[in-house]
């Protein structure tokens, strides 16, 4: 007997083979090992470890319009106590490793038959290092959007939505 979570899961492994072949467009859009993060101003880290940024400002979890580019900083703060605010100063981060990642969200009772409502959120991940703030982790850049897109943010979208507070400098 087939059943609604029988089709979903045929549904997601399509999708998610489908995914896997691609276009081969994302690869230039990954910012390369040894490319720059600047950070040109110092940010408050709030409670749960996420700088968020869109539109060229630091803005809070619930105000982030999620159809427009974001991007967030995820700061590591083991030992640390998570559930007060703390500090990133200006710094240069380094890029060790990019990969991408594509999430897939649906609402309960959407009709899959013709992909209508299956949503997800396209987005470049960057490892970073520091000697001084080792313990930012990582700079995430994000866009959702319908299954049917393969719009992957370009690094003029990231250098973008992080304008006047973190530049990003491309490596040779």
């Amino acid at each position: 007997m087939i059943t609604f979570r029988s089709i979903f899961l045929i549904l997601f492994s399509s999708a998610v083979l489908a995914s896997c072949a691609g276009t081969g467009r994302s690869a230039v859009f990954i910012p390369p090992e040894g490319t720059l993060v600047e950070l040109n101003r110092e940010v408050t880290v709030p409670r749960g470890g996420r700088v968020l940024i869109q539109y060229g400002r630091v803005v809070e979890r619930g105000r982030v319009n999620v159809i427009s580019p974001y991007c967030h900083f995820t700061v590591d703060r083991l030992g640390q106590d998570s559930l007060e605010p703390s500090t990133l100063n200006p710094d240069t981060f380094t890029i060790t490793r990019t990969h991408q990642r594509r999430s897939y969200v649906s609402s309960e009772g959407v009709q899959f038959a013709g992909r209508a409502g299956v949503d997800h959120t396209l987005s470049t991940i960057m490892e970073l290092t520091s000697g001084q703030q080792p313990e930012v982790k990582r700079l995430t850049c994000s866009r959702w959007g319908m299954i049917s897109d393969d719009g992957w943010l370009t690094t003029a979208e990231m250098k973008s939505t992080l304008s006047g507070v973190v530049d990003i400098v491309l490596s040779e």
